[in-house]
C-alpha cells in the first residue's frame, strides 16, 4: 500500500466535502461546517495549519434523512457511510473507501478510512438545568457504549490484571453492545430541533456546544481551501462557545502550543488511486 502524505490527505478530504455539498444541495439537506473545520474556514479560509480532519453537522431531521437516503443512493462509488452502530462513536462518518486510516497505531489502533465526522444537532429544553441533566445522561451512556464495544474486547488482551478482570466480569453483561447507544439516542432526540430554542451536539460535547437554535437558523457561504461551503449564520456566537476554554473565546487568536491538537494517524491508499484528486 502507498502511504498518503498529510497534504494529499487534506485534498482527499476537500474532495469528500465537495461531493457531500453537491449531494446535500441535490437532496435539499441542511448541513454546516463544524468545529475545527468551521474555525479554519473563518480564521484561515481553509484547514487550521496543524489540523488533519474535517467536521460537519446537520440538524437531526436532515441527519436522519441523509443517512436514510445514502442507503440506496450513494454520494459516489467510493464513498460510504459508517453508521454509529458500525463503530465506536455515537455519530456517523462519511468515508473514502479507497483509503486506509489507522488512528492511534501504537495504542487504540482503529482501522477505518479517511472520513468526515458528521455530527447531529439536537434540540434542548429551555430549562438549562434540565438540558444539562440530559447531556450528562447521554455522555454516560455514550461512555458505556465505548466500554461495551472497545474496552471489554481490548482489556481482555491487556497485561493489566485489574483491567483484564473487569473485562471478563463485564463480558456477560455487554452482549447487547448497542443498548447504551439506543438509550442515548432516545434521550438526545427528545426535543425536536426545529421547535427548540436551544441546540447542541448532545452525543458529542453536550452543553459545551449548546447555543441558541437561531445560530443554525440558516446558512451563509464561507471559503474553505478555495471552495465555498455552508456555515451557520450564527458562527461567531457558536465558535465563541465552542472555544470558550481557549483565549477566553477569542477564536481568531491562535491557541498556545500545548492546546494545538495533533492526531496520531497513518494513512494509505488501499490500491493505487485511479485518478488524481
Amino acid at each position: 500500500m502507498k502511504k498518503i502524505a498529510i497534504d494529499e490527505m487534506k485534498k482527499i478530504l476537500v474532495d469528500l466535502l465537495i461531493k457531500v455539498d453537491e449531494y446535500c444541495k441535490e437532496n435539499n439537506i441542511r448541513y454546516f461546517l463544524d468545529s475545527g473545520t468551521l474555525l479554519g474556514s473563518i480564521r484561515h479560509k481553509g484547514f487550521i495549519p496543524w489540523d488533519d480532519d474535517m467536521d460537519i453537522c446537520m440538524p437531526r431531521p436532515d441527519y436522519d434523512r441523509f443517512l436514510e437516503i445514502t442507503k440506496t443512493k450513494k454520494i459516489a462509488d467510493y464513498i460510504d457511510i459508517d453508521f454509529p452502530q458500525d463503530g465506536l462513536f455515537p455519530f456517523a462518518k462519511i468515508c473514502d473507501r479507497r483509503t486506509l486510516l489507522i488512528e492511534y497505531p501504537d495504542t487504540l489502533r482503529s482501522e477505518v478510512s479517511i472520513y468526515i465526522d458528521l455530527f447531529p444537532k439536537d434540540g434542548l429544553p429551555s430549562d438549562m438545568k434540565k438540558a444539562a441533566a440530559n447531556c450528562r445522561k447521554v455522555k454516560l451512556l455514550c461512555d458505556m457504549y465505548w466500554f461495551n464495544k472497545y474496552s471489554v474486547r481490548v482489556w481482555k488482551m491487556k497485561n493489566n490484571p485489574l483491567k483484564k478482570a473487569v473485562a471478563y466480569i463485564a463480558s456477560p453483561f455487554v452482549k447487547d453492545s448497542l443498548h447504551p447507544l439506543n438509550k442515548a439516542l432516545k434521550i438526545a432526540t427528545q426535543y425536536n430541533f426545529d421547535s427548540s430554542d436551544y441546540c447542541a451536539t448532545i452525543v458529542a460535547g453536550g452543553m459545551h456546544n449548546c447555543v441558541p437554535k437561531e445560530c443554525f437558523a440558516s446558512a451563509i457561504p464561507v471559503e474553505f481551501e478555495g471552495h465555498t461551503f455552508s456555515a451557520p449564520v450564527g458562527y461567531d456566537k457558536y465558535l465563541r462557545t465552542l472555544y470558550s476554554h481557549i483565549n477566553n473565546g477569542d477564536y481568531m487568536q491562535l491557541p498556545p502550543e500545548n492546546q494545538k491538537i495533533i492526531h496520531d494517524i497513518e494513512v494509505y491508499w488501499k490500491d493505487e488511486p485511479g485518478k488524481e484528486i
